[in-house]
């Protein structure tokens, strides 16, 4: 299958990072990447899960409604009643997809708030059907963040997030700025 993005070049920062994210892969521990925009945390966890050949998605959760991440009721006329379809966090952790909550400190009021089950026990209850969801023993969970005051001033749109969520991720800290040195490698 092929990489949804590019390969990265591996100089010394991106590959302590994702020796730092490996751990998130290995030990199923959420795992959050905090850095400024254009940083490459995305592609980063991206780049890794296609080398270690897993089902990668990602979410801009600045876009994202609790439909989309849960899924829908949707009338189907041949069967004459409603049906579930799943969305884009059900599915992940059904397929033991590689998920990426993109902005995790700009989404919406509530969808936060559904993932607590999945942080506490490892278990996801869907809202829509009451069903619990088999959580497949791939599915990995990672989110990326801006921080509040960006490199350029105030990031609009993010709030801060709590402590008590913040401590349910093993957080990494993604430096903006390459070295001289890997700046010519990628050159």
């Amino acid at each position: 299958e092929p990489s949804v993005i590019d390969p990265l070049i591996d100089v010394a920062s991106t590959k302590w990072i994702q020796r730092q994210l490996l751990k998130g892969f290995r030990r199923d521990v959420p795992t959050l990447l905090v850095g400024q925009s254009g940083g490459g945390k995305t592609e980063m966890i991206g780049d890794l899960a296609y080398r270690l050949g897993r089902k990668y998605v990602s979410v801009s959760l600045g876009d994202a409604t609790l439909e989309s991440l849960i899924g829908t009721m949707e009338y189907d006329p041949i069967e004459k009643r409603f049906i579930y379809r799943p969305g884009i966090l059900v599915k992940a952790m059904q397929e033991g997809s590689v998920l990426v909550l993109e902005g995790l400190n700009m989404a919406k009021s509530g969808i936060i708030e559904i993932l607590n089950e999945y942080f506490d026990e490892g278990t996801f209850t869907n809202p829509f059907t009451l069903e619990k969801v088999a959580v497949h023993e791939d599915f990995r969970f990672f989110a990326t963040m801006n921080p509040i005051q960006g490199e350029t001033g105030q990031n609009q749109g993010r709030v801060s997030l709590s402590p008590a969520l913040r401590n349910r991720f093993r957080e990494i800290w993604v430096p903006h700025e390459k070295t001289e040195k890997e700046m010519k490698q990628i050159l």
